[in-house]
């Protein structure tokens, strides 16, 4: 896949996602995916990632409920989470910025996706002192102070246990 120019960055960041990048989260018959396919290669990933990043997510009450960048960061946690190997190749494809973007960007009021994507760096990080280096370089702790304090009532304990590790 080719890679995004800084034009087409520019653009993606500036425009909404095309009917082209929404069509990729329907299933055969137009309905709503509850996943990526995880035939969906890093490159791509990214790629929707960097389209999608600025998007805001529609959520219920609201109809129609879209929630783009939750599904890319969820797809980019499968294919790059536990294994070193694939830690280190989803760091070389370049996530750590846009997985940051997402946490201090549209999306920080936004608990879900916060915590998708926290579960996401988390997996990326396990146990790889070179993921986190990436991720304390690009802003990480930062971005997790401002959630666990926007976010301080959640139920979850993956906002705290990032900070501490960007800490």
């Amino acid at each position: 896949m080719a890679s995004l120019t800084t034009g087409e960055t520019k653009q993606a960041a500036s425009a909404e996602p095309s009917d082209e990048d929404k069509t990729k989260f329907e299933g055969p018959k137009g309905e709503w995916r509850m996943s990526i396919d995880r035939s969906v290669k890093i490159d791509e990933l990214l790629r929707l990632l960097n389209v999608f990043k600025g998007h805001k997510n529609t959520r219920y009450p609201a109809k129609p409920e879209t929630v783009y960048v939750d599904k890319v960061v969820m797809a980019i946690r499968g294919c790059s989470s536990v294994i070193k190997t694939r830690q280190d190749a989803a760091v070389a494809a370049g996530v750590v910025g846009p997985l940051v973007e997402v946490l201090t960007g549209v999306h920080l009021e936004d608990r879900e996706t916060c915590l998708r994507t926290v579960q996401c760096v988390l997996g990326i990080c396990g146990k790889n002192d070179d993921a986190i280096a990436a991720f304390k370089s690009a802003g990480a702790a930062g971005a997790l102070a401002a959630i666990v304090g926007k976010h301080k009532d959640s139920n979850s304990s993956d906002f705290e246990k990032a900070a501490a590790m960007f800490a």
